[in-house]
């Protein structure tokens, strides 16, 4: 039992390609900044700034992502799914920390303002785009190898 559960696992990564790895890099860092930015906007100054609707499409991301990559008829629908779901997720992030953006950056964008944001925004904002850009590759990249044909001719065929 425990043989043929490892042995379909080894079949499973066997018939995986590189765009299937990045679109799971880009689930993982997902998951590491989602938990980032669910600590960093639990704070009493910055809660106020924290997105619901972020954290939820980030999570769907999550969930999909893994989900529709463990069959072959949908996985090449997962790096769009994270795509989709995580620039969702950035738009909401933006939209409820406009405010912070508009006072942290009043002045204008300089040295000063950027090292003085706090640091939830900046590794979200890092994060965000590196998944993003890990799941837009990742759409143009192959996500599975085809299946071999099994040959059911009885016969060998002979030049």
């Amino acid at each position: 039992m425990f043989e043929k559960s490892l042995d379909a696992v080894k079949n499973f990564f066997k018939t995986r390609r590189i765009g299937f790895y990045f679109t799971m890099v880009a689930v993982i860092l997902a998951v590491v900044q989602l938990i980032i930015y669910s600590i960093a906007f639990n704070d009493v100054l910055y809660v106020q700034y924290r997105s619901t609707a972020a954290i939820v499409c980030s999570s769907l991301a999550i969930v999909l992502g893994v989900l529709l990559s463990c069959t072959r008829w949908t996985e090449r629908c997962a790096p769009a799914a994270v795509a989709l779901l995580e620039l969702l997720a950035f738009l909401f992030f933006i939209r409820d920390g406009y405010w912070y953006f508009t006072t942290q950056f009043f002045a204008g964008v300089t040295w000063t303002a950027i090292v003085a944001t706090y640091y939830g925004y900046l590794v979200s904002i890092v994060m965000f785009v590196v998944i993003l850009a890990l799941s837009v590759a990742s759409m143009y990249l192959k996500q599975g190898k085809a299946p071999e044909a099994k040959n059911t001719n009885a016969e060998e065929v002979t030049a």
